[in-house]
């Protein structure tokens, strides 16, 4: 992730923490506030992991429209409906995904050839 990115994400959650600190406390609304301060800095200091996912490819719908991105084991069907279990890679060559049948990805399947694939 690039200095100026860690840095802004870092002055956001800076401003949160002042504005946490300087409200006053009203009950109920306090607790509210706290569950929704949590989430906003847990989606905050999550953007290390979109970022590295979206430089493999980012994400990809499996066959339910679940989303499914480079690592994902998978189930899958090709030819003959034939179904085999893979995990899904990004081929940053090809500039697209794949799936392999082993971590090494000796042997590795286009995604024009499978016939659909889901997430496991």
């Amino acid at each position: 992730m690039k200095k100026e990115t860690e840095e802004i994400i870092d002055w956001i959650k800076k401003q949160m923490s002042l504005a946490k600190d300087c409200r006053p406390v009203w009950g109920e609304n306090h607790k509210a506030y706290n569950k929704d301060f949590e989430a906003a800095v847990a989606f905050l200091d999550s953007f290390p992991e979109i970022e590295k996912r979206l430089c493999l490819g980012g994400y990809i719908r499996d066959f339910n429209g679940t989303p499914c991105c480079h690592g994902d084991r998978v189930t899958f069907f090709y030819g003959n409906n034939e179904s085999t279990h893979g995990i899904l890679i990004w081929n940053t060559d090809k500039k697209r995904f794949m799936i392999a049948l082993t971590e090494s990805a000796e042997k590795t399947f286009d995604m024009t050839v499978i016939n659909r694939f889901y997430k496991i």
